[in-house]
């Protein structure tokens, strides 16, 4: 919050009556702060010995993930909601575009449940908060940054590379762009992810 705050003072100060900075510096600033927010969610449990009973109870395994996604996704817009506020500043010093702005927020919204099951999946793949805190990074950034090397090849693998990764998709939603082809990009990967994390948590119940 104190970081965004800052980046968003400089918007303020340049003139800028859009969110678009803010959103771009926050999206890039969740590799790190979602890592940190689902680590624990299943590797605690798994250390305490309460992972097994949890799943032993009278509910579906999926239910279990799903659970988990929806605290730490409540958790981050609980985190996001302060920078309302910024809007009240722009209403006041200029003139802000609110579709643009709300579809920003909406692209965070995507991107931090994205990050979220990554970050889900990583702590029911490890058996150590470290371990599944590095597994988290690597793999958020590498999803984050794989669009860049789409340059080096052609045709359809370059196509792919940069359709697999999430930045031009938010970007799309910072820029006041919603397409239905980027919705879908991020609940399909959610959904995905999600399940692929139920599977892994069938299997460690069953062996």
């Amino acid at each position: 919050m104190f970081i965004t705050g800052l980046v968003f003072s400089f918007t303020i100060t340049s003139g800028e009556d859009s969110l678009v900075s803010v959103f771009g510096f926050a999206g890039a600033m969740l590799m790190l702060f979602i890592p940190l927010l689902t680590t624990p969610l299943v590797v605690r449990e798994s250390q305490q010995g309460t992972l097994e009973l949890l799943m032993t109870a009278p509910v579906y395994v999926w239910e279990i993930v799903i659970g988990k996604f929806i605290a730490a996704f409540s958790f981050f817009v609980f985190m996001l909601s302060p920078t309302v506020v910024y809007l009240w500043f722009l209403s006041h010093f200029g003139q802000p575009d609110l579709p643009v702005i709300l579809s920003g927020y909406l692209g965070m919204l995507f991107l931090g449940g994205l990050f979220i099951s990554i970050g889900v999946l990583a702590s029911a793949l490890c058996s150590g908060q470290l371990m599944a805190a590095i597994v988290s990074i690597t793999v958020i950034t590498a999803f984050w940054l794989i669009g860049r090397f789409s340059f080096v090849f052609t045709g359809i693998v370059g196509a792919i590379l940069l359709y697999l990764s999430p930045q031009p998709h938010f970007f799309d939603f910072i820029g006041g762009v919603v397409k239905l082809s980027n919705v879908m990009y991020f609940f399909s990967l959610i959904i995905g992810i999600l399940l692929i994390t139920s599977h892994i948590l069938e299997m460690r119940l069953w062996r």
